[in-house]
């Protein structure tokens, strides 16, 4: 049943991307050259100072894009058309929540890291294999989240990082396999979106997002938790 029902998310939300190409589209490339174009400039640059100043204006303007961008995927996994003036809503709404965001991301990933290094290099036994093993499974656990992070954070009536980030976790433990399928989509169309670089560029984020906000819409109206947000026509 898992398995059918991220089938049907799946294929909704290409069917939605599909439906609102032009404007999901042309999120999209904002999205993208926020924190393309800073990254794209780092290989001429001549010096460490200027390359950091482009590393923190593609990562900032990246995290900030990128709550502009949910804002219109979230409309759309409501069977809503997608305005460019939304995504500038998006950012005006949630642009703290996204430097919170990135923030929090950057802090976690540089913990995972410190750790797998430290047992890595103090622990040689099978000790040390298998703590380096838990911090890598908190990790992928942690990314996971990232998929249901701002499609559950637009959910709430007081927009809190923290208590996003932990409804996320209770979704994935409420349903596993689901969220399985689910990743493996979003890695799917990671993987071909990166692939043929012209896909990231124009539908790439935006498809990601469409199928991060239809997948915890299914889970909360399966969960009981809010209402069908696609009533059949005439309801």
């Amino acid at each position: 049943m898992m398995i059918r029902a991220a089938m049907d998310v799946f294929w909704r939300s290409l069917k939605d991307a599909w439906e609102e190409l032009i404007p999901l589209a042309l999120v999209n490339l904002v999205w993208f050259a926020s924190w393309g174009l800073p990254l794209a400039l780092i290989p001429s640059s001549r010096s460490s100072i200027l390359t950091l100043a482009l590393v923190l204006l593609g990562l900032l303007g990246g995290a900030v894009c990128t709550s502009g961008l949910y804002h219109v995927s979230d409309r759309v996994a409501h069977g809503k058309t997608a305005r460019f003036e939304d995504w500038r809503e998006g950012v005006r709404l949630f642009w703290k929540q996204g430097l919170l965001w990135l923030l929090g991301n950057v802090l976690v990933l540089a913990l995972v890291v410190w750790n797998i290094a430290f047992y890595g290099q103090n622990i040689t036994a099978a000790w040390g294999v298998f703590l380096q093993g838990i911090w890598l499974a908190l990790a992928l656990f942690w990314l996971t989240m990232q998929i249901y992070f701002w499609p559950m954070l637009l959910r709430l009536e007081k927009p809190s990082v923290f208590t996003a980030w932990r409804f996320s976790a209770m979704l994935i433990v409420a349903s596993p396999f689901f969220t399985f399928f689910i990743t493996t989509f979003t890695l799917l169309v990671l993987i071909i979106s990166l692939a043929t670089g012209v896909v990231l560029g124009v539908l790439g984020g935006t498809a990601t997002a469409v199928l991060g906000s239809n997948a915890v819409l299914t889970l909360l109206y399966t969960l009981g938790k809010i209402e069908n947000p696609r009533p059949p026509v005439g309801e």
